[in-house]
């Protein structure tokens, strides 16, 4: 019961992980504009707190870390500090900051061995999939072809996800998790 405990926690820290660094694909969403709450920061704000767990219960830093650390010591001298750090502009570079160096140092914490990061490569893949279908649905409503989206995102974004997910399905039929007949419907369309 505890390691089933302890592979649940670790999933979940790693799709928490998915979640917040992948935040703009999706957080515009009609279903998610109803949620009063910035999304980024919800998932921000729990990917921190499955690192500081995660350094707890091993006790030491992650390899890589160090390096890192002087990346953003040096990044951070760098930072316009302004005599107002309650104003609008402060805020904006400190929120960006943390969410760089969080987005950058969470992965070393929470993503260890290959199950981890077979969780996350299919939660961002299943993202990509959702995106292209929602793409497809939005053509077939409107039947427009120019600067389509997906959730209200540029098409850009749309690109790069659906993209990711078709290197990811080419990647999987390739090691043999999936087989041939998924790529039929690509294939008709």
């Amino acid at each position: 019961m505890g390691r089933l405990r302890a592979v649940s926690g670790r999933r979940a820290a790693t799709l928490c992980l998915a979640l917040f660094v992948f935040a703009g694909y999706y957080k515009a969403a009609d279903l998610l504009r109803l949620v009063p709450i910035d999304l980024t920061l919800v998932f921000w704000a729990l990917t921190a707190g499955f690192c500081l767990l995660a350094l707890w219960r091993e006790r030491r830093l992650p390899p890589g870390t160090l390096p890192m650390l002087a990346v953003f010591a040096a990044m951070a001298v760098g930072l316009h500090w302004p005599a107002d750090l309650a104003g609008y502009p402060a805020q904006k570079e400190l929120r960006l900051f943390s969410l760089t160096a969080l987005a950058a140092f969470a992965p070393l914490a929470l993503l260890q061995d290959d199950d981890e990061r077979q969780v996350f490569v299919y939660a961002v893949g299943l993202l990509g999939v959702a995106m292209v279908v929602s793409a497809a649905l939005a053509i077939a409503t409107s039947g427009e072809f120019n600067r389509v989206g997906a959730f209200y995102s540029n098409p850009i974004l749309l690109a790069r996800a659906s993209g990711f997910t078709v290197l990811l399905v080419c990647l999987l039929y390739w090691l043999g998790r999936i087989r041939i007949w998924l790529f039929l419907p690509a294939a008709a369309a």
